[in-house]
């Protein structure tokens, strides 16, 4: 198994997607500086409005993370973005609606596309005055959790934002054999301050899983909220090992996939399971 270097990019994205490419180059040139050899952006790191949505891979955001990867010779999470719906095979749109999809892409060291992952629960909240946020008017569900064999690094979960809010995700990928879980998001203010290192926290340490959770920062891409900032790499006995506050950076953490092992024996959280009343399944 391995230690490495891993790191959080935390973005105040604007709707000028080449700044927000200039803004990732310059704090990913930072991370690498400091010994990351893995590294994310948040939700929607490119922005330029939801409507700007690509192929993936294929499309110019993809380009500019193979480059980036290629470059410093990391591991490369594009935190996520929107990605065009595929037409299907009769060249007619795929089923349901053409909403993009809110979608992360993975590359590896060499440039490559490794995989993408769709996100899979879609962000419908509300207070008395109405919608906080309603992805679902906008945009396309996914339809699988994603694992990624990252070799001495280990497997890694692939979620975004929301879906923090869902502990059998996570549940299911420590179950998988997974060691970390990235979690890219873009939460705003009053969700964000109030739940999320909460949730990061708790993913962590009932699964035993680092998390690398790259956040927004500053005036939201959602109208009239502010972005929570506060991007965090968690242990698997729930330390918080760097985290940023409310500007732009980057913050680094060593990971040692050997840790994963020995707090899932020190807590058996995994194997006391009570299998026989309940199961974590996929279809």
């Amino acid at each position: 198994m391995a230690k490495y270097k891993a790191a959080v990019i935390q973005m105040d994205s604007g709707r000028n997607k080449e700044e927000n490419f200039r803004q990732a180059e310059e704090l990913l040139a930072q991370a690498v500086s400091s010994g990351a050899k893995l590294a994310s952006f948040p939700e929607y790191f490119h922005y330029g409005g939801r409507s700007a949505a690509e192929e993936i891979p294929g499309g110019e955001t993809c380009l500019f993370m193979s480059e980036q990867a290629k470059k410093h010779g990391i591991w490369l999470l594009s935190g996520s973005f929107s990605e065009k719906k595929p037409p299907s095979a009769d060249g007619a749109e795929a089923a349901g609606s053409g909403k993009p999809f809110n979608t992360a892409a993975l590359f590896a060291p060499d440039g490559s596309y490794v995989t993408k992952y769709r996100k899979l629960h879609l962000c419908d909240i509300y207070d008395e005055n109405g919608p906080l946020a309603e992805e679902s008017a906008h945009l396309a569900a996914g339809s699988e959790p994603v694992m990624a064999d990252l070799g001495d690094f280990g497997l890694f979960g692939l979620s975004t934002c929301y879906d923090v809010r869902f502990p059998e995700l996570y549940r299911y990928y420590a179950l998988s054999g997974a060691s970390a879980v990235f979690v890219p998001s873009d939460f705003g203010m009053k969700t964000g301050r109030a739940h999320r290192e909460v949730l990061l926290r708790a993913r962590a340490i009932e699964n035993g899983l680092y998390i690398i959770a790259p956040q927004q920062c500053g005036p939201s891409t959602l109208p009239g909220q502010t972005s929570c900032g506060q991007s965090m790499i968690i242990d698997p006995w729930g330390r918080i090992l760097a985290k940023l506050e409310d500007d732009p950076g980057i913050a680094v953490a060593e990971i040692d996939t050997d840790y994963v092992t020995v707090v899932r024996n020190q807590l058996g959280t995994l194997k006391n399971r009570r299998t026989d009343l309940y199961e974590v399944t996929i279809k």
